[in-house]
């Protein structure tokens, strides 16, 4: 029989197991629920056109590395989870699904087996849950279909090797080159990611890397002649096609989106009442940070984010979502600065700030309001929703608009539509060259609707369609969707964004002011 303490003990480990697998329950069903009710934001519905244009992998390959910034294996995989399932919705929801199940082994094994908890092991474990598996940012940016939603779980497994680096030497620098392969094969930036991990490791493994010289060495000129055909690519085609300037952020941008990152993040505004309370959070982390610098960088997962941040940072690749991959890391960072705070009185104000603002930011990504992507908080539901109540006659209607999205969901059912800022190589997203005829001449109802938009991102088409447009506003029915509570503080940024996120007009195109 078990002794009283014996018993007590076991009765610890199951309370830990359950606890454990309800947060692993709980995360499962919120990055899921997040991935399938989004409707998708503007750059996934360039992937979206891109694997629905060419639907076989072949295909990927040569039009991905023909034209595309990034490399093929965010759309290899993009495609196979299409294939497979035939529903966007899922396919968000499967990859949101997966990242929960990498953070959330990052979280368990990286950071709650080696916080230092002299200083209150359940304040630490609830503080790294919020700011690892629960950050709003990688709620967002990990419940979509873009290349970083996939560097997530190789950052995680670099991360997981890391922490088990006692494996056979071949099996371990094996697994960590394959990594290597397949993160620069999501994303050409990622290299910095590469760079600095490996010379983490190096550092981390020093005294015995003399016995395994040989698998670096192997490993490594084997990863190299896989990868040659990349850097090829990556030299002839990525560096100067036509969105290399999309990709390079500038230092200054990414000096902001640094600090945005560190502060409150995406899932907040930093002038909201949730983006107060994780900047006051951040910025006493800051000085912790400070007052145990040395040893808080003598541990080699935060040398590896810092090392990584801070390059991002000054090579001018720091556009916002390059930081994205290392979020994982900056949990691990917060984490580590929380539970080396010894005044509990502080640690407890700053873990109600943080699980404040947090909620807010949770919230907020869940709801698809007031984070600091416009197009995430753009009320699609409640636009295409109005647009079927007030369809008479599908074959009859035609919608207007430079929103991917909208025209997406819409052409699927049956609708007529004209799409002013798509991506002219996919037959789905080209614009008809007598488009404007199409309207004036169009025998039915039109919804003409125009977005907010950063100053100086209109093409000619779409300023030529905003001009089209006056002529018939006086006659038309105009519903605002969407206010954006913070437009005051972004228009200190850019004058001239609008009150609410998207206008629609609902006209019928035989007649005008004009006429």
């Amino acid at each position: 029989m078990a002794t009283n303490k014996e018993y007590g003990e076991i009765m610890v480990r199951q309370r830990a197991v359950f606890m454990y697998a309800t947060l692993f329950l709980f995360l499962v069903f919120l990055y899921g629920y997040v991935g399938y009710s989004s409707y998708g934001y503007d750059d996934e519905f360039y992937t979206i056109a891109d694997v629905e244009s060419y639907p076989t992998f072949a295909q990927q390959l040569a039009i991905n590395n023909s034209v595309d910034i990034h490399p093929p294996g965010s759309y290899l995989i993009c495609l196979f989870l299409w294939k497979i399932t035939s529903d966007w919705h899922l396919v968000r929801m499967i990859s949101g699904i997966v990242n929960a199940v990498f953070i959330f082994l990052f979280w368990k094994l990286c950071i709650v087996n080696r916080l230092d908890n002299t200083n209150g092991i359940l304040v630490n474990t609830i503080f790294s849950f919020l700011v690892t598996c629960l950050n709003p940012a990688i709620l967002m940016w990990g419940t979509s279909i873009r290349w970083f939603t996939y560097v997530f779980p190789c950052v995680c497994v670099l991360g997981l090797l890391m922490n088990h680096s006692k494996i056979n030497k071949w099996l371990f620098w094996e697994m960590v080159y394959v990594v290597y392969a397949w993160i620069f094969y999501l994303e050409n930036t990622t290299a910095i990611i590469i760079a600095i991990s490996f010379m983490v490791l190096l550092f981390q493994r020093k005294e015995q890397i003399k016995e395994e010289i040989l698998p670096i060495v192997l490993f490594g000129l084997a990863t190299l002649f896989i990868m040659a055909h990349q850097f090829y690519i990556f030299f002839t085609v990525r560096v100067n096609n036509y969105g290399y300037d999309r990709a390079k952020g500038g230092i200054l941008k990414g000096v902001i989106y640094g600090a945005e990152n560190m502060l409150c993040g995406q899932g907040v505004m930093p002038v909201s009442i949730w983006g107060i309370f994780l900047i006051f959070a951040n910025l006493i982390l800051f000085i912790s940070f400070v007052l145990n610098i040395k040893k808080i960088v003598s541990n080699e997962y935060n040398q590896f984010f810092l090392g990584t941040y801070i390059i991002y940072m000054v090579s001018g690749l720091g556009a916002l979502r390059n930081y994205t991959g290392i979020f994982p890391l900056q949990g691990f960072f917060v984490s580590v600065v929380f539970a080396n705070m010894h005044k509990k009185v502080v640690k407890n104000i700053v873990l109600v700030l943080t699980v404040l603002g947090t909620v807010g930011g949770l919230y907020n990504v869940i709801t698809h309001t007031d984070t600091t992507k416009n197009q995430w908080n753009m009320p699609f539901a409640e636009v295409i929703d109005y647009i079927h109540d007030n369809t008479e006659d599908v074959d009859s209607t035609l919608v207007i608009s430079k929103d991917a999205v909208i025209i997406y969901y819409l052409r699927n059912e049956g609708y007529n539509v004209i799409l002013l800022e798509g991506y002219q190589q996919f037959e789905q997203q080209q614009l008809n060259p007598n488009w404007k005829d199409i309207w004036e001449n169009w025998d039915g109802d039109v919804f003409a609707l125009t977005t907010f938009e950063p100053t100086g991102r209109n093409n000619k088409e779409y300023a030529e369609y905003l001009e089209t447009l006056e002529g018939y506003k006086q006659q038309a029915e105009h519903v605002e969707f969407g206010y954006d509570r913070y437009a005051w503080f972004k228009r200190f940024l850019d004058p001239g964004l609008s009150d609410t996120y998207l206008d629609l007009y609902r006209i019928n195109s035989g007649s005008s002011d004009d006429e």
